[in-house]
């Protein structure tokens, strides 16, 4: 029977492991995820490896499978217990699988990292230098600022690269 199993790669070795493990004729999945990141006033889009230094395979049990992903070159090891395998539940590949986009990347936002109330600083646009308050997300896009603006509280949608949270 099949199951998926981790495989704990070298730093920045995963795509290096893809392509020798391919060659084998092994199924294996990457959980990847989008980022924006920003340098010299260039917003780029980046992809990184969900997890870094880890890729799924599928392994017959039982077989010399493991012996040969061990000894692919790039490969640490495979996720064990003592000298047992671990098996991952294919309901956990599944879930990541679910959460991709057309392109096959997970979205992850920065707004994971604020909780509401929480202040922030806006570094682009009209409402540079101000301070507001984390109130939500738009459209898993933008982040709502709640801004004081000539008295009164309004809710103001930024790019998340746009922001900084502070306490």
């Amino acid at each position: 029977m099949l199951s998926w199993y981790a495989i704990n790669t070298k730093p920045n070795a995963e795509m290096y492991v893809i392509q020798q493990l391919r060659k084998k004729k092994f199924i294996l999945y990457m959980p990847k995820f989008a980022t924006t990141t920003s340098h010299a006033r260039k917003i780029k889009e980046v992809i990184k490896p969900l997890f870094p230094g880890y890729l799924f395979v599928m392994i017959e049990e039982n077989s010399n499978d493991f012996r040969k992903i061990n000894f692919t070159s790039g490969v640490g090891s495979i996720l064990s217990s003592g000298l047992e395998p671990i098996m991952i539940k294919s309901s956990i590949i599944e879930s990541l699988k679910k959460l991709e986009n057309d392109k096959g990347d997970i979205r992850i936002n920065k707004a994971f990292n604020y909780f509401e109330g929480m202040k922030i600083k806006l570094n682009e646009g009209v409402f540079k230098g101000k301070t507001g308050t984390f109130a939500g997300m738009k459209n898993n896009e933008f982040i709502l600022v709640l801004l004081d603006v000539l008295g009164r509280s309004i809710k103001i949608p930024v790019l998340e690269s746009a922001t900084t949270p502070f306490n």
